[in-house]
């Protein structure tokens, strides 16, 4: 399972979790009627998904722009909401580039 973004609310994951119970019904179904049924309630669902995880990574960003604007002389603090904000954040580990004597051919 993915871990928990700190920005996206609790009512959020509530329809994230309403829409994979829904899709695992959809897929269940056989009957041509009922599938196009669960297809419209499934279109619906992931509308109402999409725009909360909008809504929510809007009000996110905004907290922290305000956070960043009254950082008293916190220049470590400033320079951490910034590179969030600007997506620049890197959670990979630099790759090591050996030298050629200990390199495994």
């Amino acid at each position: 399972m993915k871990t928990r973004k700190k920005w996206i609310r609790e009512n959020t994951w509530n329809f994230i979790e309403k829409r994979k119970a829904q899709h695992k019904e959809l897929i269940t179904v056989r009957a041509l009627t009922d599938k196009k049924e669960q297809h419209w309630v499934n279109q619906n669902l992931n509308k109402r998904v999409k725009r909360a995880v909008r809504s929510d990574k809007k009000v996110w960003t905004e907290y922290l722009a305000l956070r960043a604007q009254s950082t008293n002389k916190n220049m470590r603090e400033l320079y951490q909401i910034t590179k969030h904000l600007s997506a620049k954040t890197s959670l990979q580990t630099p790759t090591v580039i050996l030298p050629l004597k200990q390199r495994t051919s």
